[in-house]
């Protein structure tokens, strides 16, 4: 009886520990997803961040040209928001700039003027996060072996953030 006791005691104390364990897990890797999703930009005065940007669609949808026919598996726009804020508080505004490079459709540079890269943000920034919305669109393709080349292809690219000082005048 003893036995049988001190087993059951020990199972409850080993599946009480493995419970622990796996909360802890998965709160780690929830986390580390919502960390990835909030695409928050720190700044510090002068300096730049170069953010590797992925303009993916929604799951289930594709990225269309602007101006198709829409169906219901088709998105005609990537929208990517990000909050910027800076390392810490300057004596005053500073100017924001937000720039995109290297584009590529796939790993490809070929046809990337088909990226249409639209970035919409306040002129300065200081204290407190400031929003920075990023719209994608794919122009149409001049012809069929144009549009074989981008058709279904991951968009990557660059978001350049900077903050500096308004120049006195």
């Amino acid at each position: 009886m003893k036995g049988t006791k001190r087993a059951v005691i020990t199972l409850a104390a080993l599946l009480v520990f493995a419970i622990a364990g796996l909360i802890g897990v998965s709160y780690a890797y929830w986390s580390r997803l919502t960390a990835e999703r909030e695409n928050t930009v720190i700044i510090g005065e002068g300096t730049e961040v170069v953010v590797e940007v992925t303009a993916e669609p929604p799951v289930g949808k594709k990225l269309v040209p602007a101006g198709n026919d829409i169906g219901t598996d088709d998105v005609d726009h990537v929208e990517l928001i990000y909050r910027v804020r800076l390392s810490q508080e300057t004596k005053e505004d500073l100017i924001l700039s937000v720039t995109a490079s290297d584009v590529r459709i796939g790993e490809n540079t070929q046809n990337a003027e088909l990226v249409n890269i639209e970035i919409t943000h306040p002129a300065h920034v200081n204290e407190g996060d400031v929003e920075t919305r990023v719209k994608v669109t794919l122009l149409e393709p001049s012809d069929e072996q144009q549009y074989e080349a981008v058709r279904n292809k991951v968009i990557t690219f660059k978001l350049t953030f900077s903050a500096t000082v308004p120049e006195e005048g």
